[in-house]
């Protein structure tokens, strides 16, 4: 998300101012009172087009465009599963569980979270919740999936049967860096990612030595636990071709790069001054100040691209106000200017834009200025010329303005129809 910073400083004689189906080991029969814990032998994974439940499902675009780095501009869900063989029944408290886990494999020493597909600028990233699959060392796994395999069955009907288990991941596509404009297919990794793989783990534990999902799991060729009278072998690892990943059932997503959002708001963003402005500037509640011009520009789109413009209050909307006016930075704090706030509009317009209120909120997606009815024309520029305003708000207590720090912070997105 981009930035633009509103820094000055206001003062009395004018100083500037982030499914799917869970496949649990369950038998399906006639309820018991007391379910039973088991022990599992020969745990075998399935490879995402061969999971017996649940599987893919189609790749979604967020709507967030390609000029920005970090941005997850499309994603989906595969299933992960397994299938074991009960063997014995828990009879020692362990209560056996079963584990997945998954890492990135075989690519770089340097290789992290994010992997490099063959659309340069792009690259995946596979989740749980919030818990992210990374490069790991050895035998080191993040955890994906955890639960008791436990049955309601008598156990002569269970022994020797076979049960699914498993977990959904979500697979993102995520703006790694500069995206050529154009239509792109992701179809696989950069060639020189070739050889990574994401790689997964099935295994079973005592549930005293389980980690939880996201924890870190070691997971050794010799484990799972052994119940009394003789040892349980339930561990395979497999890899996944990562073009399964992407393609699997109806290709891989199709990416059109529209636009480059000007580079002064890369990095850190780009700060406005505000010029000086004194108290005596706002002598009643909503009185506004001098409009203070800047512009958001993108170039190099591509033909037909129809850019929008929405934002996002960094520290939130002043409560109550008419209208999204932005809150000072530290409102409330000593130092900081009372009972003024600052809102956008469109240039030579009054009417505030409407912004987003809280973490990862949008406001109104805004057009650029004189866009045709068929998008702009190919490796053209698009501009939205806008106007910043203190603005009197007052609160309870003290009424009007007073002096202090009157710094904010909006950010921006860019959206395509």
């Amino acid at each position: 998300m981009k930035t633009v910073s509103i820094l000055p400083r206001l003062g009395r004689h004018g100083r500037q101012l982030g499914l799917g189906v869970v496949l649990i080991a369950a038998s399906v029969g006639a309820a018991q009172a007391q379910p039973r814990d088991y022990y599992l032998r020969s745990c075998s994974l399935f490879q995402f087009s061969a999971s017996p439940v649940g599987g893919a499902t189609p790749w979604v675009k967020t709507g967030l465009d390609t000029s920005t780095v970090d941005n997850v501009i499309a994603t989906r869900t595969l299933s992960l599963s397994s299938e074991g063989t009960f063997v014995r029944q828990d009879v020692t408290g362990a209560k056996p569980k079963m584990l997945i886990g998954g890492r990135w494999a075989g690519g770089p020493p340097y290789a992290g979270s994010l992997i490099p597909t063959n659309v340069k600028g792009l690259g995946i990233r596979v989740k749980k919740g919030s818990a992210v699959v990374k490069a790991e060392r050895m035998d080191d796994f993040l955890t994906l999936y955890t639960a008791r395999i436990r049955s309601s069955l008598p156990p002569l009907e269970v022994v020797s049967r076979k049960e699914q288990y498993g977990t959904s991941i979500e697979i993102e596509l995520v703006v790694i860096g500069d995206v050529a404009p154009g239509i792109h297919t992701v179809t696989g990794l950069d060639p020189g990612w070739s050889s990574t793989v994401f790689e997964a783990v099935t295994l079973q534990r005592p549930e005293a030595s389980a980690p939880d999902v996201g924890a870190h799991l070691v997971a050794p060729l010799d484990d799972g636990p052994v119940p009394p009278g003789g040892g349980v072998q339930c561990y395979q690892r497999l890899e996944y071709d990562v073009s399964d990943m992407l393609t699997l059932e109806g290709g891989g997503p199709v990416i059109e790069a529209t636009c480059t959002v000007d580079a002064k708001f890369t990095g850190a963003g780009f700060t406005l001054p505000m010029n000086t402005h004194r108290v005596s500037d706002f002598p009643n509640d909503g009185d506004v100040g001098r409009q203070v011009p800047f512009s958001v520009s993108v170039n190099s789109c591509a033909a037909g691209a129809k850019p929008r413009i929405a934002f996002n209050a960094q520290y939130g909307l002043v409560p109550g106000a008419s209208g999204s006016v932005l809150q000072l930075k530290d409102a409330g704090h000593v130092g900081v200017a009372k009972n003024l706030g600052i809102i956008l509009t469109r240039a030579g317009q009054s009417s505030a834009l409407s912004i987003g209120d809280g973490p990862g909120a949008v406001g109104t997606k805004y057009d650029f200025d004189n866009i045709p009815a068929s998008g702009v024309a190919a490796n053209a520029m698009a501009e939205i010329a806008l106007e910043a305003r203190y603005k009197r708000v007052d609160q309870s207590g003290v009424r009007g303005v007073q002096p202090g720090a009157a710094i904010s912070q909006v950010n921006f997105k860019i959206f395509y129809d």
